[in-house]
């Protein structure tokens, strides 16, 4: 049965068996190891935690008891308010720290300490506030007796349970170090044992398998050698081997070294047509290499016409790209002269208006004017009519003798005062129709102006059309002239990558030459090659 059994299977059965035998012999260490782990991770953890809160303790202890003092130290009651919320906040710590402590307490020795912690450190608080209650009375002296003596005793007492405590707790840790130590020492000598038994199993499972290996590998060796000399006449004996890979691989090497024998015999067969082969092949090479030598000579002016063409297209594309750059720029500047001419347009245009608002103005001056004029001429008749009046009371102040002297007097300065009236209505007259024919004249030159004005106006936004229809233009030839560009450059990468194939064509032809130069010279190192073969078949032995 082991006979059969394949070699895989023969080292999957010595090592599975091996893996279960330390997996099974294993497995309760590494359990025991695992527990052992999560045991001192845990108690590291606990007096850890509580060492730090005693810590805590202790200090807030200390604390407590400092500020008590200086609550007896200062008569201040601002200072005292201060410290009683100090104290109220150490309180609140230290309950705190307690309740943490009782969380972690998982020994009924450690709870007791706590419990003993806690009601110490009730009835201390409870004298502290006695404490603080005769400082508040002014009974100074007692409070500071009563500090220093019932108090100093139960503070020591708190400060050495925590102590206590703490000792404990490294007792407990020193405890269990050196449990856990023992318990160690125990798992590494079963390890140890457990790994002696795999070591001697797998070594007796490497013996059985190197000699199922080594026996048959060497007849295979020997027949190799054998075969390595020449000698084909003798073959493996396949029933010494066990059905397993060596057994496949000396059947297939058994197959191979009969293959090698037929080969042998059909190479001695073949080796004669390889010569005439050989020497037909020869005389082909050397026409084609004087094919090639004339289609180089070919490719070689083909390449020539192509750089000319390449450098002639290179230097349209200059020109092009010259001409693009200039329209670009003509057809920058037109659009800057279209902007100037629609400012100019804009400008007009706001004069245009300014004028039409003076052309109104003038008008309603020529208006006024007018109406001063009809003004002036009612006053005028007023002052005759005042006149007449002046002269009519003249007479009636002359008839009237001595009494109306008087009379007589004021008509004749209301006569003089209408004639001066009269004669300053004459000047505004005159100065009013110098004033209208003035406006007038203006108002012609205004109309003249607004007509001329309409006419340059026109001709502005003709000109204005016209430059928009050159800066179109102007941007078609700018776009005509890229498109130019670019069709210019890829023509040019067209001839320059005609070039390159060209190039390549010429290369790769200088490379066939060579190639049939290497080719010629294969086909005589092969009928060198088929005498030497024809040699070497001669010396397998095959009956």
């Amino acid at each position: 049965m082991f006979k059969k059994l394949s070699i895989p299977k023969a080292l999957q059965l010595a090592f599975g068996a091996s893996i279960a035998i330390i997996i099974a012999v294993g497995i309760y260490p590494l359990f025991a190891i695992h527990d052992l782990q999560n045991k001192f991770v845990s108690v590291v953890d606990r007096n850890v935690s509580l060492l730090t809160t005693i810590s805590d303790l202790r200090y807030y202890t200390v604390t407590y008891r400092r500020f008590a003092l200086d609550y007896g130290l200062t008569n201040d009651a601002d200072e005292h308010q201060k410290i009683l919320v100090t104290i109220d906040y150490n309180n609140q710590k230290m309950s705190e720290a307690m309740k943490h402590m009782l969380s972690l307490a998982d020994t009924p020795v450690i709870r007791q300490n706590i419990e003993s912690f806690q009601q110490q450190i009730a009835d201390y608080v409870a004298m502290q506030n006695k404490y603080i209650e005769l400082i508040d009375q002014g009974r100074i002296d007692e409070a500071r007796q009563e500090m220093l003596g019932p108090m100093l005793a139960p503070f020591n007492a708190i400060v050495k349970l925590l102590s206590d405590l703490q000792h404990d707790l490294q007792a407990e840790a020193i405890e269990i170090k050196q449990n856990e130590a023992a318990h160690i020492q125990t798992l590494v000598i079963q390890s140890a044992v457990t790994g002696i038994i795999s070591v001697a199993f797998v070594l007796l499972m490497i013996f059985f398998i190197t000699r199922k290996v080594t026996v048959p590998l060497d007849k295979l060796i020997q027949q190799m050698q054998a075969v390595e000399q020449g000698d084909l006449s003798k073959n493996l004996v396949l029933s010494e081997f066990a059905e397993d890979e060596l057994g496949s691989a000396a059947y297939y090497f058994d197959q191979m070294q009969r293959g090698l024998a037929q080969l042998a015999q059909e190479i001695n067969d073949s080796v004669q047509s390889l010569e005439v082969t050989s020497e037909q092949l020869n005389n082909r090479v050397q026409e084609t290499t004087l094919n090639l030598a004339t289609q180089r000579n070919e490719i070689s002016q083909i390449a020539t016409a192509t750089e000319q063409m390449q450098v002639g297209f290179e230097e349209v594309a200059i020109r092009t790209v010259d001409a693009s750059q200039q329209s670009e720029k003509a057809s920058h500047e037109a659009q800057e002269s279209g902007e100037m001419i629609q400012q100019s347009i804009q400008q007009t245009e706001d004069m245009a208006t300014a004028l039409s608002n003076t052309s109104e103005v003038v008008t309603k001056l020529q208006h006024d004017s007018h109406n001063i004029s009809v003004i002036s001429e009612v006053i005028s008749g007023i002052t005759e009519q005042t006149n007449l009046l002046a002269l009519n009371a003249a007479i009636e102040a002359a008839r009237a003798g001595e009494a109306g002297r008087g009379f007589a007097v004021v008509a004749d300065e209301v006569r003089k005062l209408a004639t001066k009236t009269k004669s300053s209505l004459g000047e505004i007259a005159d100065v009013i129709a110098s004033i209208q024919r003035n406006a007038a004249q203006a108002a012609d030159m205004m109309q003249s102006s607004q007509e001329q004005m309409r006419s340059g106006l026109s001709q502005i936004r003709n000109m204005g059309n016209s430059f928009d229809n050159i800066l179109q233009v102007s941007d078609r030839i700018a776009g005509m002239s890229s498109q130019i560009a670019t069709a210019t450059e890829q023509q040019t990468s067209v001839v320059k990558n005609l070039s390159e194939s060209v190039s390549t064509i010429y290369q790769a032809s200088d490379r066939i030459a060579d190639s049939a130069k290497s080719t010629e010279q294969a086909c005589l190192a092969l009928g060198n090659e088929s005498q030497h073969l024809s040699q070497l078949a001669s010396r397998f032995k095959l009956a």
